[in-house]
């Protein structure tokens, strides 16, 4: 069939329904243009995830476990070349002080926060803000925490001020500005509060029964290669 026989037929079919020709082709032209702008979406989202997902994990490999890792996984692990660091997540709560509270009869007041417990390396990648501006390694210690400013807030505590966490107490030490391994506007629990592995040693809060969630961070030498294939692999 001949192109202008078959524009002069559909023409002629096209007269009676003319409303309706109308309308299809404007649902067809709307689910192109859908699907163009959805995929055109979707490549800018997953180029701009690619080129902030070392700075949004932390490192260039995170080995995650609800439990402690065993000896073999451990070992594994620790084969693979590169810098690493240790973490250990939970959601726990704190208190203030409470002294003026139990003066006036009264509970002390607490909080939800969600804890983590850092070595002096971490962040292996990205940049954690501080006030006072200084390396997390050199504010945390046995005895002190560096928390956001929205606990120090809701709380009604200061900078150099005690709190306490799992059954001891910690100094204030500064406050968190900005993480470098968290997502902008994520879900929180709670603020967050950082503390040395030493610190939460101090605490009941990593015994039997608790959840929580360790981490190993690992930096390849020269980027991302492939570990070691003998000997188990870690999930």
């Amino acid at each position: 069939m001949k192109a202008a026989l078959f524009f002069r037929q559909l023409a002629r079919e096209s007269r009676g329904s003319r409303g309706r020709m109308i309308f299809f082709a404007a649902c067809l032209g709307t689910g192109v243009a859908a699907v163009v702008a959805v995929a055109g979406l979707s490549g800018a989202l997953e180029e701009t995830i690619r080129s902030q997902a070392r700075p949004l994990l932390g490192a260039d490999l995170a080995v995650e476990s609800l439990q402690p890792f065993p000896p073999a996984v451990t070992q594994a692990i620790d084969a693979i070349p590169g810098t690493r660091t240790r973490t250990e997540d939970l959601v726990t709560v704190v208190f203030e002080p409470g002294t003026t509270a139990v003066a006036e009869g009264l509970a002390p007041r607490s909080l939800l926060v969600e804890l983590k417990a850092v070595e002096p390396a971490y962040p292996l990648v990205g940049e954690l803000r501080l006030d006072p501006d200084r390396p997390l390694g050199s504010l945390l210690a046995a005895d002190t925490i560096v928390a956001h400013p929205d606990l120090l807030r809701r709380l009604g505590v200061a900078v150099g001020e005690e709190v306490s966490l799992g059954g001891a107490r910690f100094r204030i030490a500064g406050t968190v500005v900005s993480e470098a391994d968290r997502l902008a506007g994520s879900f929180r629990i709670g603020p967050r509060v950082f503390i040395s592995r030493e610190g939460l040693a101090r605490t009941t809060l990593a015994g039997f029964g608790s959840r929580v969630t360790r981490r190993v961070l690992l930096n390849f030498p020269t980027g991302p290669t492939s570990p070691p294939r003998d000997g188990p692999r870690p999930r």
